[in-house]
């Protein structure tokens, strides 16, 4: 429990995202701005720590929800480093309104 207001993350214009939103719009992307590794079956793999040793993140002790966070932020600054407008989407569409009013103004797709 913290002082803060239970909304803190949805009112006041700010939003909520998660990296692993992120990390599968960096690999359906296809400009290897976020290096995706493998598992041993072939499949892609977007474990945090998975993700963080492919991209030359210093892992950290995993499953430690202040380390999590910090191999998060990391990788966060990382893809806007090397993908600014795919990190200004990412960060659009972490405001459910932007996200209505974006399906609302734009052509239907299939």
């Amino acid at each position: 429990r913290t002082l803060h207001s239970p909304y803190l993350t949805s009112f006041h214009g700010n939003g909520r995202n998660d990296v692993m939103s992120l990390a599968l719009a960096c690999s359906a992307s296809g400009d290897n701005t976020l290096s995706v590794p493998l598992k041993g079956n072939g499949g892609t793999s977007f474990k945090l720590q998975d993700l963080a040793a492919a991209n030359e993140i210093s892992p950290r002790k995993a499953h430690d929800a202040l380390s999590d966070t910090e191999t998060a932020l990391e990788l966060c600054r990382h893809v806007k480093k090397l993908n600014p407008e795919l990190w200004q989407r990412f960060v659009r569409f972490s405001n459910k309104a932007s996200v209505v009013d974006f399906v609302s103004s734009e052509e239907p797709f299939l």
